[in-house]
């Protein structure tokens, strides 16, 4: 499998036009999968759901998006899987109840 991680979009296109396929054909390398959940800052969380810092605080406060984690005094992060599971259907998404 080729490895085409840390390229570009447009590189990602040169690579594909000139060996006649699409990107959708080019399988990126996956890494290995860790058994434990990695926290992500809110910077990532605003890369990866392109939200507004705004937007994913006001989402937490009805409910709609994953809150984070106190990880230490002034510093919170949310759970990979969290965001994860989030993006996998963000309208229907709800908090689960610990009752």
């Amino acid at each position: 499998m080729l490895d085409f991680q840390g390229l570009t979009r447009r590189q990602l296109n040169a690579r594909s036009n000139h060996r006649n396929v699409s990107l959708d054909q080019i399988q990126l390398e996956k890494k290995p999968v860790s058994k434990l959940d990695r926290f992500m800052r809110e910077k990532d969380v605003i890369a990866v759901t392109s939200l507004s810092h705004s937007t994913i605080w006001r989402a937490m406060k009805d409910g709609r998006f994953p809150r984070p984690v106190l990880i230490s005094p002034g510093r919170v992060g949310w759970r990979e899987s969290a965001i994860i599971a989030w993006q996998g259907n963000p309208a229907e998404w709800k908090v689960k109840s610990n009752t």
